[in-house]
């Protein structure tokens, strides 16, 4: 079953619970769902960044061939560079000016 291989916070949106089912967000749950994704991805980022210092990797990977780095340290560059991403666009769309309903 799908349920299975999905996180708590993944199987309850609303396209699992109701998969045949189309579902709107008004602008303003949207946004409170936009800052609840931003908080999560926050610390999300704050963990990553506390695993790095506490491992006492470089501020920075200096280049794609370094070997100074484990392939452990390369994964959380690399999750952590996907979230600044995300959490990029999430800051974005929160910025964007608000439509108006026609």
């Amino acid at each position: 079953m799908v349920r299975n291989h999905l996180s708590l916070d993944r199987m309850s949106t609303p396209e699992i619970m109701f998969p045949n089912e189309d579902w709107v967000l008004s602008p303003s749950a949207m946004r409170g769902y936009l800052q609840y994704r931003l908080r999560i991805v926050d610390y999300q980022i704050d963990g990553l960044m506390q695993e790095l210092t506490r491992r006492n990797a470089p501020p920075f990977p200096s280049g794609l061939e370094d070997d100074a780095l484990s392939e452990e340290a390369w994964t959380l560059w690399s999750q952590l560079n996907y979230l600044l991403r995300a959490r990029d666009s999430l800051q974005d769309a929160l910025s964007r000016p608000r439509r108006r309903p026609n």
